[in-house]
């Protein structure tokens, strides 16, 4: 990539794929603190998900606003990119799920 905005497009991905990874270490943590019934830890961990999902909102939001140069960007970073996605919704989809079973066994 050579002009400004193609780099530009890198290093917003880049930050998209910190924010990501970085809230998928803090849904597996409280995805392990759910499967323990650890409420101490899962309650803790919900202000630092909460200020990452923030964060993250805003990043993809000015990914969003480049999504016509996403396509000229290094296909690395595009794979990570892919990859972190993935992992977040994997991890997000284990979270949903241990949520409704423990929900499930509380109307029980």
């Amino acid at each position: 990539m050579s002009n400004v905005q193609d780099q530009h497009v890198e290093k917003t991905m880049a930050t998209v794929i910190e924010m990501m990874g970085r809230l998928d270490a803090v849904i597996k943590q409280e995805n392990d603190a759910l499967k323990k019934m650890d409420r101490n830890k899962f309650l803790n961990l919900q202000m630092e998900k909460l200020t990452l999902a923030k964060n993250y909102e805003k990043e993809a939001q000015k990914l969003l606003a480049l999504r016509g140069n996403i396509r000229k960007a290094d296909k690395a970073v595009t794979g990570e990119l892919k990859t972190a996605h993935t992992n977040f919704v994997e991890s997000a989809d284990e979270n949903l799920k241990i949520l409704l079973n423990k929900r499930k066994a509380v109307q029980r």
